[in-house]
């Protein structure tokens, strides 16, 4: 049963990344990767808090191994330094950063969340 629970987790965050890229497409940054790695280490926290349930297997290893772009991260961090090495620098920067502070900010909302659903 968790591989259909992955199975469908994996769709939805397919089609999740699908849905955000192309609001955040053109010029010369690759906003909507950096935007989907950031939410998908916040969401990564939140889940979390919940290791030991089916919720955990579907979303870490179906929505989020689908959703999170670490490949693309790495390619577009290598078209950015041969063009300008100060963007690929600051897209390094900002995608660590950026993913480390949500991968903090997801654990404590996870916390929270879990707290109270716990307790139904």
């Amino acid at each position: 049963m968790n591989l259909v629970f992955i199975g469908l987790a994996a769709v939805a965050g397919a089609l999740a990344r699908y849905g955000i890229s192309p609001y955040f497409a053109g010029g010369n940054f690759p906003w909507g990767t950096l935007l989907v790695n950031i939410l998908g280490c916040f969401l990564a926290g939140i889940v979390w808090n919940f290791n030991d349930s089916r919720l955990y297997v579907a979303a870490m290893v179906g929505f989020l191994g689908s959703f999170t772009t670490f490949s693309a991260f790495s390619l577009e961090t290598n078209l950015l330094f041969s063009r300008t090495p100060a963007q690929g620098i600051a897209y390094v920067c900002a995608s660590i950063i950026g993913c480390q502070m949500a991968v903090l900010a997801g654990v404590f909302c996870g916390k929270l969340g879990s707290e109270h659903l716990l307790k139904l």
